[in-house]
């Protein structure tokens, strides 16, 4: 499935055309009483509403977001966090999701939509929006020779080989040089089933930066992995197998659902406790949110 890559500019024209948006006005109140469109596939969506707040409770405001599947949608939330996007198509809820572009200061992530709405007006709920670190390591990107790398950010370390080009998403590269900069967000305990289903008994939750970036053979799209280390909050003893899961995306071929979490790789406790690394192998072909549990 295509996706239209959604930009955070500045000119709410320019996005709305961007996102496929059927509205001039995306901060307009009234939507229309029905779809524009022939009723092909999916229900009617007349408009997308809910709220943006960080973890500490303040509304996270003048951020661009967008309602995607196959096609975007754009809004914009106002000063006290709350946003609504003009649809007004007949869409499948369940292969669409809200997306926050407040990068790079707030985590990327794929926010599932309700799928049993009463009626034409969807509303989101009120959304949390994780923070991350303010500064990283920089990363060489493609175009930078694509040198053997390591960045390590909170409780997690990113080692690119030799040869493997770092892609940023076009989001990254319009943010200037901190969209480079490897960030990792360890998410607290009390906020982890807000992100990942509780079934999966996820023992360690990171938001990562860059969002989405690939790792590439050099000067080619053939994809390439890199490691992960991370230091073993975890409670699992020494040797304990591991088990790393990513979340899914539509910008990154996988066979793993937008905002789904999905086994990648494996790993393993060090003899001492102290760290969980990848087993030799095993790795990652872009950045993302990352979760671990216990390989049964």
């Amino acid at each position: 499935m295509s996706l239209l890559r959604v930009l955070p500019f500045a000119a709410a024209s320019l996005l709305t055309i961007a996102c496929g948006s059927s509205s001039d006005d995306p901060k307009k109140s009234t939507p229309q009483a029905k779809c524009d469109d022939d009723a092909t596939t999916g229900v009617c969506v007349t408009q997308v509403t809910g709220s943006l707040m960080d973890e500490s409770g303040a509304a996270v405001t003048n951020a661009p977001v967008s309602v995607c599947g196959d096609i975007c949608y754009y809004g914009q939330s106002d000063d006290s966090g709350a946003f609504e996007v003009d649809v007004k198509a007949h869409i499948d809820l369940s292969a669409y999701f809200l997306l926050v572009h407040a990068r790079p200061e707030k985590a990327g992530f794929y926010y599932k939509l309700p799928t049993d709405a009463p009626d034409t007006l969807v509303d989101a709920g009120s959304r949390l929006v994780l923070t991350l670190p303010a500064s990283g390591s920089e990363l060489s990107v493609s175009g930078s020779g694509a040198p053997a790398q390591s960045a390590t950010s909170g409780d997690v370390t990113l080692d690119v080989p030799d040869g493997v080009d770092v892609k940023l998403d076009v989001e990254d590269v319009t943010a200037g040089p901190i969209g480079a900069e490897f960030r990792v967000l360890t998410v607290p305990d009390d906020e982890r089933d807000t992100f990942v289903d509780p079934s999966l008994n996820v023992l360690a939750l990171y938001a990562v930066a860059p969002f989405e970036a690939t790792f590439l053979e050099k000067g080619s799209k053939t994809p390439a992995k890199a490691s992960l280390t991370f230091t073993n909050t975890t409670g699992l003893a020494a040797d304990t197998p591991v088990e790393l899961l990513t979340m899914g995306s539509y910008y990154v071929d996988q066979n793993l659902a937008p905002g789904a979490f999905g086994p990648a790789a494996t790993g393993h406790v060090s003899s001492d406790g102290a760290s969980i690394t990848l087993d030799p192998g095993e790795g990652v072909t872009y950045l993302t949110w990352f979760a671990l549990r216990e390989k049964k």
